[in-house]
């Protein structure tokens, strides 16, 4: 189960397990997670287990914002490790089950010295110690299946574990029961120190003695000669007060390396201190053709491990490239839509002007969807000449056409299972809308020149920047086509109707790609800034990112100044012309537009727009309900 760890801040608890689907946090009472952090709205953020692997942060439009590795977030899948910031407050997001949950059970000292001189014999070697004359047959054979019977039953149920302690645990109570032995600890091998470090010591449950591992300390010198030798060896302990003859003495000790070609991994060291149970090649031979396996098993776990860590290297960067940063309350309202549209399979049509950020919409609603494992196609209809729309989009057949020369699978086709993103959609042929509708009617399609009918499982997301109800009265789109694609329609403003949102995303962007580069770039000046939420931004939040990115590269200082910005942008009569083309507004309406613009300004700290609107804090609060300019 996931949780929060509280790592600064003040609160009644330090861990937040996750239980439930939904966790809104904040400091008013009503928060499921309350924070006692006057930076932090009454209702900040929630937390969404979408399901058992997969848990998001939502911030719900709170005033200082969230952020997620420094980085400003809307939305995001949360990764083991992740530190979430909340005004002042710092949480660790884990997964697994946290410590008020489930308590490990307690591990076992191992206390390693050199207590006794050691003879150790290798697998193999002649000597009388292993000679036992076989006085009954068939014991021996019995012995020898049930052997068999263990390392098949050992071996299968390993195969389905996962963690490397499981496995230990698993192993240690088959060898303690099946051998008889007093105890058995696992080693793993550190390479960069050069030593054994110990993971796991179990004692056989039918000896009750609580000072056992302090009473009978691990050899130092087997550890030493397995590292060295990296063969299984048994040992014979020889006391040195004691004048026993060491040729009546039994070995009591086993030492058995984990490998993979040679590649020390790790040990198992196994002893019979308290029994006196002496050990025998049999012995030696079992416990070996098991460490074998395990060797194998670990050297997977450590390639899956290592797989895993790139897949989430991976995962961050499509995580990163999805961050929606936003404070507008239209955007605030998509944002509510996409919560909804993760649980459902609707087809959605969005609509936007170029660079407004269509195609993030797209692919958030995908990776937050049911279908994030299957593949996301992304199609611009615009792109596609009209004798290609109709093979891209639905494969053909050998021979149905010049130069057909094999079978070759569409667009849609390929996207089985998961999403079809169609960009610019009001571009394509009325022929290809006819395919498109029988697709999201009957869910088939079938290649060019082909008879055979595939069916196909796809959810549609739609975008265009063109008036498509135009389309439909110009006999340029069809219509029945346009209510299949607009169960969900999602409007995105464009970047100047959001003044808010100017200064966010270009705090935002300076981060992100400052981060790519050596730039001493730390901040944005106010001068900028006003320059920025002057302007009008004709090709949207894409054309900001480019923008920054190019003050970026020209700034040599730590501040953004208007100087490093291109020269449409500072340019006075452009900003005129805009003023100019402003339709005659009423004076309430003017009041709220500048309201709006200083709030952007100020990075929505209400406390300086007041002082720069020359108003009180409780009349700003008035005009912000009075306009329902959107507030935490």
């Amino acid at each position: 189960m996931p949780y929060l760890v509280l790592q600064k801040g003040e609160s009644k608890a330090s861990v937040f397990p996750l239980t439930k689907r939904t966790t809104t946090i904040g400091r008013g009472d009503t928060s499921d997670i309350v924070l006692e952090d006057k930076n932090i709205s009454r209702i900040h953020a929630q937390v969404i287990r979408l399901d058992r692997d997969l848990t998001s942060l939502v911030d719900l439009g709170s005033s200082n914002g969230s952020y997620v590795n420094d980085l400003p977030i809307n939305r995001i899948f949360l990764m083991d490790g992740d530190e979430i910031k909340m005004g002042e407050t710092i949480l660790l997001f884990r997964e697994g089950e946290s410590e008020t949950d489930h308590l490990e059970p307690a591990q076992r000292r191992v206390r390693i010295e050199k207590r006794a001189l050691l003879a150790a014999h290798p697998m193999g070697q002649p000597t009388e110690i292993f000679t036992k004359p076989v006085e009954d047959q068939g014991e021996s054979l019995k012995n020898a299946h049930l052997q068999l019977r263990t390392i098949y039953k050992l071996i299968t149920d390993l195969n389905t574990i996962k963690d490397l302690t499981n496995i230990y645990q698993r192993v240690g109570q088959v060898l303690l029961v099946s051998l008889g032995m007093d105890r058995i600890v696992f080693f793993s091998y550190d390479r960069i120190q050069g030593r054994f470090n110990p993971e796991l010591s179990m004692i056989n449950p039918a000896i009750n003695i609580k000072s056992f591992d302090e009473t009978y300390p691990v050899h130092q010198q087997a550890l030493y000669c397995i590292e060295k030798e990296r063969f299984p060896y048994l040992f014979t302990e020889e006391d040195m007060d004691d004048d026993t003859s060491s040729s009546s003495v039994k070995p009591m000790i086993m030492g058995i390396p984990i490998l993979f070609e040679r590649d020390l991994l790790g040990m198992m060291y196994m002893d019979n201190p308290h029994t006196r149970k002496p050990f025998d090649k049999i012995n030696l031979d079992f416990v070996s053709s098991i460490a074998n396996h395990i060797g194998v098993i670990q050297r997977n776990l450590n390639q899956y491990r290592t797989m895993e860590e790139k897949n989430a290297s991976l995962e961050k960067v499509i995580q990163e490239n999805l961050v929606i940063v936003c404070r507008d309350p239209k955007m605030m309202e998509i944002m509510d839509i996409l919560n909804h549209l993760a649980e459902t399979d609707a087809n959605v049509l969005i609509r936007g002007e170029s660079g407004a950020g269509k195609e993030l919409i797209a692919r958030a609603i995908h990776y937050y969807s049911n279908r994030r494992s299957a593949p996301l196609v992304c199609i611009n209809c615009a792109s596609l000449p009209e004798t290609l729309i109709e093979s891209e989009l639905f494969g053909y057949e050998r021979g149905a056409f010049t130069g057909a020369i094999s079978r070759k699978p569409g667009k849609f086709e390929t996207a089985n299972g998961g999403t079809v993103f169609l960009d610019e959609i009001g571009d394509i042929s009325l022929s290809a809308q006819a395919k498109i509708l029988r697709i999201l009617q009957e869910g088939e399609l079938q290649r060019v020149g082909g008879v055979k009918t595939l069916k196909v499982d796809l959810r549609i997301i739609a975008a265009t920047n063109k008036n498509l109800e135009e389309a439909i009265k110009n006999r340029e789109f069809r219509e029945d086509l346009y209510y299949r694609l607009r169960v969900v329609e999602i409007d995105i403003p464009p970047l100047r109707e959001r003044p808010e949102d100017i200064p966010l995303l270009a705090e935002y962007f300076l981060r992100t790609l400052r981060a790519k580069t050596s730039s001493p770039v730390q901040r944005i000046s106010p001068e900028t800034k006003k320059i920025l939420l002057d302007y009008r931004w004709p090709g949207n939040v894409r054309e900001l990112r480019n923008v920054m990115e190019r003050a970026i590269v020209f700034a040599r200082g730590e501040e953004i100044l208007p100087e490093h910005l291109p020269s449409e942008l500072s340019k006075r009569e452009d900003r005129k012309k805009e003023d100019d083309e402003i339709a005659p507004v009423s004076l309430a309406e003017m009041e709220e537009r500048h309201i709006r613009k200083i709030l952007g300004m100020t990075s929505g700290n209400k406390f300086r727009a007041a002082e720069i609107l020359g108003i009180s804090r409780s009349t700003l609060y008035e005009k912000l309900k009075q306009y329902g300019i959107g507030t935490s």
